[in-house]
């Protein structure tokens, strides 16, 4: 009889060990829908981290006794008024609770950071959506209108050679600028952009010789253009709230710090924070024990 030499399982002859197989990977069910999301949302969504730098004790320093326990990456922040970049991460020790922004504005470093006691917090709360912008609706209004702007004359001086060549170029490059707004995996401000070019250059042959057929083309780019823009002005939405003992609520991260874009840590977040917190309290250094693992990712500047 044979046997596994990694999980030590008896093993017929001529066998091999299911332990040793490579794993089966398996593709997610392709869907139309899967699509549009990994086309809408990939940029401006959850976002991936490359860095793995601990908070503790790079950034912050231990007290007696504290070990870190789990640290995840929240946010990426972006305050345009303050012209600030920062990113925000969560850390979890025995002892405390601590957030902290780190990045850059235009007058130098800019740091935020909060610290709680874990003996103090009754309650955590998370809410991870989408919010209406107006002012990012109206960002891609203007880059629609940009685009439109920048091809219509270029149309205009098409239309008035020779008309069949004209509706071919003209018809190529705006079903062009369509297809590659909604196969692209561009951000919604670029496929706005795009959408508009072709609004902008069928406008310009509708205009110069009031064929229909540059109309079909029009509305099916208007329609594009207007989907697009009205797609980028829902921002990402996260709020994060921690309730102390006395009763009071006070925000982490929300949108009153500016633009806030999730990452994908903030899943696991949302799903283990307040199980993390009442093991700690309960159980004391066993319930941090539990839990202790490897840093999770911190952010990577941008240039």
């Amino acid at each position: 009889m044979a046997f596994c030499t990694r999980c030590g399982e008896s093993l017929e002859p001529g066998t091999r060990c299911p332990c040793s197989l490579p794993p089966v990977r398996t593709r997610p069910k392709a869907s139309f829908t899967r699509f549009l999301e990994n086309r809408i949302h990939k940029h401006d969504w959850l976002r991936n981290e490359n860095l793995k730098i601990s908070l503790m004790p790079s950034c912050v320093e231990a007290s007696e006794g504290e070990r870190p326990v789990k640290q995840y990456a929240v946010a990426s922040i972006r305050a345009a008024g303050r012209f600030e970049k920062t990113k925000a991460q969560i850390l979890v020790t025995n002892k405390r609770l601590i957030f902290r922004a780190y990045g850059r504005s235009a007058l130098g470093c800019a740091i935020a950071q909060k610290e709680f006691d874990l003996k103090e917090i009754k309650g955590i709360e998370s809410r991870l959506g989408r919010r209406f912008s107006a002012a990012s609706l109206a960002l891609g209004l203007f880059w629609v209108l940009a685009a439109s702007a920048l091809t219509f004359f270029p149309g205009k001086y098409l239309a008035s050679g020779s008309l069949l060549l004209a509706s071919a170029i003209s018809g190529v490059a705006a079903l062009a600028f369509i297809l590659a707004a909604v196969l692209s995996k561009s951000r919604l401000w670029l496929k706005s952009a795009l959408s508009g070019a072709a609004l902008g250059m069928q406008s310009a042959m509708f205009a110069a010789t009031g064929h229909y057929a540059f109309l079909a083309t029009l509305i099916l780019a208007a329609i594009a253009a207007l989907a697009f823009a009205c797609l980028g002005s829902f921002a990402p939405a996260l709020t994060i709230s921690v309730r102390t003992g006395d009763g009071k609520e006070l925000q982490l991260i929300g949108s009153s710090l500016g633009r806030v874009y999730p990452c994908k840590d903030v899943l696991s977040l949302i799903h283990e924070i307040g199980a993390i917190v009442r093991d700690i309290q309960e159980m004391g250094d066993a319930g941090a024990d539990k839990w202790r693992g490897e840093a999770s990712l911190v952010f990577k500047m941008k240039g």
